[in-house]
Parts: C-alpha cells; structure tokens; sequence
C-alpha cells in the first residue's frame, strides 16, 4: 500500500479496492489484514538498489527503513502504523504470534 512515492490519491484507491474486497469475501477473512504494509527492499531487489542509488535507503538489511516522499502520506502512514502495531500487540508485531495467512488458509 505504501512506498516512497505513495500520493493520497493511490491511497485513497488502495482504500477502496480493500472496501469492495471486504463486502465480497467471507465474513472474517480480511480481519487481521494491515493496511500499513510497505515495499520491502529486500536484498538484491531493485527497489532496494533504487532506494540507495538515491539515498533514501536507511539503515541495513535487516533493519531497514526509507522516508516516503508525501509528508501528509508519511504521517498517515506513521499514525496507521502506530494503531496497528498498538492493537495487535509486540509479538504479533514481531511475527511470533499467529500470522493472519493462517486465518485467511483455514477453512471454515
């Protein structure tokens, strides 16, 4: 949902394409689902080589950030991910509690 050069106005579409999903899936199935997620600039990938070539890369490897280029879109982007790690709790934040794929794989 998030990178560098996310504007309001593809949030705002990203928002609504999650809307339209939710009212067509299952009850339940979309619970969990963050809407705070960012490109990961895995290693080797070319975001990541694009992000350092211009200087926005910070960090390493494994603790990796960059600054999105918006700041309304950096804020909203910060304030969502502050309630949703708040609301879900550190070790879900650190991937030690159930991940919602398994939520979205189970079968009802």
């Amino acid at each position: 949902m998030f990178d560098d050069k996310t504007s309001i106005e593809e949030v705002e579409e990203s928002l609504a394409f999650l809307r339209k999903v939710k009212r067509k899936m299952p009850k339940g199935k979309l619970k969990g689902v963050s809407i705070t997620a960012r490109l990961l600039p895995l290693a080797g990938t070319e975001f990541e080589q694009y992000l350092k070539v211009s200087k926005k890369y910070l960090g390493s490897t494994f603790n990796y950030d960059y600054k999105i280029d918006d700041p309304a879109v950096r804020f909203l982007y910060r304030v969502n991910r502050f309630f949703y790690v708040s609301s879900t709790g550190f070790l879900s934040f650190l991937h030690l509690a159930n991940r919602w794929e398994n939520r979205w794989l189970k079968e009802d």
